[in-house]
């Protein structure tokens, strides 16, 4: 029986345990004096950072994401997420995430300025992630989620630590209450020591009242042991050396250069001795004070390295306030463009820079003076948007208006007018001049289309006026040679072969270039006279003459280089002049209401009405024109 029958069983329940400083045992000559503790030992080993429970010397480095555009921040998170190390600071994942929303914040509000200059209403106004942001905040999400689950395992598994805690206690007071053999005992005690310290922590509210009931069950073990002499004065003197091998662990503690290193020790060390049970009273008062000693060096040696690192933080903390009023009255100002922003960036720039370069504030402010420096921040880079979004409108409505310009110039690189265009091309650019500037990128090359399109119009008429004179001659006799051609033309019963032969004269006579300058009127009236000459040797109707006249002109479309284009034109042209007259055809049917119904009126209206039946006449033409243009291009419609 391990324990003696005068021991009452009530003192096995938890409760704050009473340590004797001796066990005896027969006589007085045969006691032994041990001690299990001292009083001030449990308020010492229970204080190991002091406040400082974060707290390092060299901490993590810390991710400043101020700066980065969302491509440069995701890349940075993803790396981070790669090798682990945004798992170890949640501050930074903190930094990257509140980056990620100040980004995506400016980007709304920037798309949001854009759709309401556009015309937009607010109300309509809709804003969707890119693919990338999606997969940013869905990454982000998932972080979140795993620090979430990682404090759930944690508050689980110090739960299970508790009962399994509470499971050790119990086989404790079961093995003191027992008749069993000692050395089983001792084996069982040992093994419930061992079990006791590979258990894991326990809820911070329990942990204090679990250790003593824990150390009440162990003292009684000891008290138990106490009545066998020889194996109690072993387990003395084990647990003497244990606790001289901590002292000297403790000691040495001084001798380390990190202070988190040091801290992490003592804890480990003020953990196993906690565990070790009663040594000899006459050993122990000197042990503690050694014990006590060194660790109050270790604090000492803390307390000194965290005061001199909350003083440097304080006047971090200056510094980063005094950055803060600066970047606040930045952001105060109003900046009508984009060239007076320019300073304002630049004070920017610098303010970032020396801001990454203070160290860290006292951790209570640090949240607060770090959000007064993004909100001015981010209301700086608002009105830098701002006027950013204001300048690429322009630029884009000037390159708009320069393009249109560019696409004229085009044109008229292809035209032979010798005389007018030239003039054109002056006043395209007096307009180019009036428009504002365009992106840099952008700049040369709408120019040098500009230039290009120029360049090839005076170069094209450069060489044409070399042979201006012999080619004119030329061109006349082409086109008298044309004429010769209509007035020798012979008539068949096929009036449509007639209308087509027609067409290839007017054709072939249009292509010829220009003629000597007091030829033209000439050879123009030559070519009216020969077209009227040919159409009278027609005898036809004139309305079928003129559906085969047109028939005629969609066949040189159907045959030219782009028939779908050519039809398509037409056909434009065609409803613009249909729609026109219906408008004048209506007004003058309108204006006649005007008029009364005296002879002098009749007078007066016959005017309109002849005017209003030769437009129905030309309407009506215009039509069977348009149907005919219609019948053509339907085959190019249907394969589209």
């Amino acid at each position: 029986m391990i324990m003696s029958e005068n021991v009452n069983n009530e003192a096995l329940e938890p409760r704050e345990p009473v340590l004797p400083a001796t066990v005896q045992k027969e006589s007085e000559e045969d006691s032994i004096e041990v001690s299990f503790g001292h009083e001030d030992e449990h308020a010492l080993i229970q204080s190991p950072v002091a406040g400082h429970e974060e707290e390092e010397e060299h901490a993590d480095e810390e991710f400043h994401a101020e700066k980065l555009d969302l491509r440069e921040l995701f890349e940075a998170f993803k790396r981070m997420i790669s090798d682990g190390s945004i798992l170890r600071s949640r501050k930074n994942f903190k930094n990257i995430r509140s980056r990620f929303q100040e980004l995506i914040h400016d980007r709304e509000h920037a798309a949001l300025e854009q759709f309401l200059a556009e015309g937009g209403e607010k109300d309509d106004f809709g804003f969707q992630l890119s693919r990338e942001e999606k997969e940013f905040k869905e990454k982000l999400r998932d972080t979140e989620e795993h620090f979430s689950d990682v404090k759930r395992r944690r508050e689980q598994e110090q739960t299970e630590n508790y009962l399994k805690k509470q499971d050790v206690i119990q086989e404790l007071k079961n093995l003191i209450s027992n008749e069993q053999n000692i050395g089983l005992v001792q084996d069982k005690f040992r093994e419930l020591q061992d079990r006791w310290n590979h258990i894991g922590p326990v809820p911070q509210s329990k942990a204090d009242d679990i250790w003593k009931t824990y150390r009440f069950h162990v003292d009684n073990y000891y008290q138990a042991l106490s009545i066998h002499r020889d194996l109690f004065k072993v387990e003395l003197q084990k647990n003497l050396a244990e606790k001289e091998r901590i002292v000297k662990g403790v000691e040495s503690l001084l001798k380390l250069e990190s202070i988190k290193k040091s801290l992490e020790f003592l804890q480990s060390y003020h953990k196993q001795w906690r565990e070790i049970g009663p040594i000899p009273k006459a050993k122990s008062e000197d042990l503690w004070q050694r014990f006590k000693q060194a660790t109050e060096a270790v604090y000492k040696r803390r307390d000194e390295f965290f005061d001199k690192l909350n003083e440097q933080r304080k006047q971090n903390l200056e510094s980063k306030t005094q950055l803060v009023h600066e970047l606040e009255e930045w952001a105060a100002k109003e900046f009508p463009s984009m060239k007076d922003f320019n300073e304002a960036q630049k004070a920017l720039d610098k303010i970032e820079q020396q801001w990454k370069a203070i160290g860290r504030v006292p951790e209570n402010v640090s949240d607060a003076i770090w959000e007064r420096f993004r909100e001015a921040r981010r209301r700086l880079v608002g009105k830098r948007q701002s006027l950013w979004s204001e300048l690429k409108n322009n630029w884009n409505a000037n390159l708009e208006k320069k393009m249109k310009l560019v696409e004229k110039a085009e044109e008229l690189a292809q035209s032979t007018d010798w005389k007018n265009t030239p003039a054109r091309f002056k006043s395209l650019q007096e307009d180019w001049k009036k428009i504002g500037a365009v992106q840099r990128e952008k700049s040369d090359e709408v120019w040098n289309r500009f230039r290009a399109a120029a360049d090839a119009f005076f170069h094209a008429r450069e060489e044409h006026q070399k042979n201006v004179p012999n080619q004119e001659l030329e061109n006349l006799e082409k086109k008298k040679a044309v004429l010769e051609q209509i007035k020798a033309y012979e008539h068949t019963e096929d009036l449509q072969e007639s209308f087509r032969a027609m067409e290839e004269f007017r054709s072939a006579y249009k292509a010829i270039g220009f003629v000597p300058f007091k030829e033209k009127q000439h050879i123009e009236k030559a070519f009216e006279d020969a077209s009227n000459e040919f159409f009278a040797k027609i005898n036809v109707d004139p309305a079928e003459k003129e559906k085969i006249i047109y028939k005629g002109m969609i066949d040189t479309m159907l045959a030219s280089a782009n028939p779908y284009d050519a039809l398509k034109n037409e056909r434009t042209q065609l409803r613009t002049r249909i729609e026109k007259l219906r408008q004048e055809v209506s007004q003058l049917e309108s204006n006649l209401t005007f008029f009364g119904n005296s002879k002098n009126a009749d007078a007066l209206k016959k005017p309109y009405e002849e005017k209003i039946e030769r437009n129905k006449q030309m309407l009506s033409d215009l039509d069977m024109r348009l149907i005919q243009v219609r019948v053509a291009i339907r085959p190019f419609e249907e394969k589209k």
